[in-house]
């Protein structure tokens, strides 16, 4: 390496140099290689390893100090462009400095005896007499070798040479400039990179891959599985018409007004954040091709997705039992943007009911509320409605309010199926001295624009009706070609897997396990979505789970006039009353997936009774 008095060393920035072709031994010119450039992938594309230290890029760990070192040193340099170095080379000087350089390259090339003879001559330009016979004999021969043993090239030494302001070439040793360097802490090529050693793996082992696990709903079912299956075993993929989960118990106290829609929805995605999310609906089934046909519900396109596990939770729909008119007429209470629907419905029949000139017969024809079917939701619908009137009507519309009517119409002798009789019978009791109307017994034959008509030919005039009346199978679920109940479910074993279809499970109101008949209640999908969470989980660990066993936990049901319904058979509870109603609300405010879901809940409780209910019409 020259002494420091030659001046300071001046780099081409990683140009190649070819030298020229020497007429008489005839050999073709050599490339003579730059510095190697260390780079790394980074988001803006390939950038030098000095760059990304200085970046502060984790890829090539905490070199601090170091780093700023080394590249202070080189932002004093002086280093020569590829321009300025061939304006150098070409003066007289340079090419009389390359060419002695080229003659200790030669001698260099001719072998280790000849390089031994020619040490402490680099100096002098390598003019050693050596015969140019013996010289070219000695090359010819080794490329006689290179030509019969290519892949055995010999191995050169690395040599970089340097061009000084003054014209003269020096040559330098990279190989002990770098033990040099690597001594002292600093970087071998120069770059501002301190002298850690960075080890690229020749092979990089990838784990095998996850098994596909594809879920296909957004209901208690499948956001409970989501928020039970551990992480790290499956890939999932969840695909559903809507982005959000929907907490259907307190539905129709957004219906009425008492909380506001987006206090019982939950993003979807925050379920399980590292999911893959596809908003649409699926549309068939290949059991053998293990692939789900399914349509965006955006854009209406089709496209499948692989699976190998799959997880049918897409519910049931509203039935209808093929009754004429109802799905044109009347409104359904199924999803949010049907309590949506019969808010903006029943305020907008309030205000046409003000206007002057109206008929009486026709504002009581607008003014009265017909919901058809005696179950939870339709008995929780109209005993919310009878809150609105009774307590924010008066205010708001004092001139129609009186006018109001709500009837309860069910096929059955009794309502709220499901519950105990003594239960049913003080439900019952209660509707009557509210005012609600009772229609038992009533089948309804067709629903048209101006009401119901029943069984019996009796027309019922209603300007609002909403169909509560049970759940029938869901499109897709009713095209598999898989064993099914009376009521089109999909039949399933002990662990929720369908018979037939390897790799299939199916839960909620989708489903019926062996044994005896569930309901179709939330909290039964909510067992076996936290049920298959495990059970997924710990097949993937090589384990066997045990065998889905439902636990009733009890039914609530709220009856208006702050009162509510309890029956809890594990321990023996029937109330009814005030202090019920307090029961209710808190198990509902536990059962809320999110604590935003539980704030807004008791705040919207808390802002209605003091506030009383938003009629705006947006």
């Amino acid at each position: 390496m020259p002494p420091p008095e030659r001046g300071r060393q001046e780099r081409g920035d990683a140009a190649e140099r070819r030298r020229e072709p020497d007429p008489e031994d005839g050999r073709a010119p050599e490339r003579h290689r730059g510095p190697v450039e260390l780079q790394v992938e980074d988001a803006d594309g390939p950038v030098r390893l000095g760059d990304a230290v200085r970046r502060g890029t984790d890829r090539v760990g905490e070199v601090g100090g170091a780093a700023r070192q080394a590249a202070d040193r080189l932002e004093e340099g002086d280093v020569v462009g590829p321009e300025r170095e061939r304006d150098l080379l070409e003066r007289p000087e340079a090419q009389e400095g390359a060419g002695r350089e080229g003659g200790a390259e030669e001698e260099r090339e001719a072998g280790p005896a000849q390089r031994q003879r020619g040490q402490g001559r680099e100096d002098e330009g390598g003019a050693g007499e050596a015969p140019e016979r013996r010289r070219g004999e000695e090359v010819r021969a080794r490329g006689g070798a290179e030509e019969e043993r290519p892949e055995e090239e010999e191995p050169r030494e690395p040599v970089r040479r340097d061009v000084r302001q003054d014209g003269r070439v020096d040559e330098v040793d990279e190989a002990r400039e770098d033990d040099e360097r690597h001594a002292a802490g600093r970087d071998p090529q120069g770059d501002g990179v301190p002298a850690h050693r960075v080890i690229i793996p020749d092979r990089v082992t990838e784990r095998a891959p996850l098994p596909r696990l594809v879920v296909l709903g957004s209901g208690f079912g499948a956001v409970s599985l989501l928020r039970t299956l551990p992480e790290g075993t499956h890939e999932v993929t969840v695909v559903s018409p809507r982005n959000h989960f929907l907490f259907t118990p307190l539905l129709p106290s957004t219906a009425a007004g008492t909380l506001e829609f987006r206090s019982i929805v939950e993003p979807l995605r925050r379920a399980r954040p590292e999911a893959r999310f596809l908003l649409a609906s699926a549309v068939s089934l290949d059991l053998d091709g293990k692939t789900v046909t399914c349509r965006g519900a955006e854009d209406g396109r089709t496209f499948a997705v692989p699976y190998d596990v799959l997880v049918v939770a897409v519910g049931a729909v509203p039935a209808t039992y093929g009754i004429p008119g109802v799905p044109e007429h009347a409104v359904f209470l199924k999803e949010l943007a049907d309590a949506r629907r019969i808010r903006e419905r029943f305020v907008a029949l309030l205000e046409r009911a003000s206007l002057p000139g109206l008929p009486e017969e026709e504002r009581r024809r607008l003014l009265h509320v017909a919901v058809v079917g005696g179950g939870p939701t339709g008995v929780e619908l109209a005993a919310e409605l009878h809150d609105l009137l009774a307590e924010d009507l008066p205010r708001s519309y004092p001139e129609v309010s009186r006018l109001v009517r709500i009837s309860l119409l069910e096929a059955a002798r009794e309502i709220l199926g499901g519950f105990d009789e003594a239960l049913r019978r003080h439900a019952a009791e209660h509707f009557t001295r509210q005012g609600i109307a009772l229609r038992l017994g009533a089948t309804v034959a067709a629903v048209n624009e101006r009401g119901l008509v029943l069984d019996s030919g009796e027309e019922v005039p209603a300007g609002l009706v909403v169909w509560s009346t049970g759940t029938a199978p869901h499109p897709f679920v009713a095209s598999l070609p898989l064993a099914k109940d009376r009521a089109g479910r999909l039949l399933v074993d002990s662990f929720l897997r369908v018979p037939l279809a390897p790799g299939v499970h199916a839960l909620g109101d989708a489903a019926q396990p062996e044994g005896p008949r569930l309901p179709q209640t939330a909290q039964v999908a909510m067992q076996q979505g936290r049920y298959l969470g495990r059970a997924l989980g710990a097949r993937a660990a090589g384990r066997e789970p045990k065998p889905f066993r439902f636990v009733n936990l009890g039914m609530l049901a709220y009856i208006g006039d702050s009162e509510a319904l309890a029956e809890i058979p594990s321990a023996g509870v029937r109330s009814h009353g005030f202090l019920t109603v307090l029961f209710w609300r808190s198990a509902y405010l536990t059962r809320l997936v999110s604590l935003k879901n539980k704030v807004l809940v008791a705040f919207d409780w808390t802002k209605a009774l003091l506030f009383g209910r938003d009629l705006s019409k947006f």
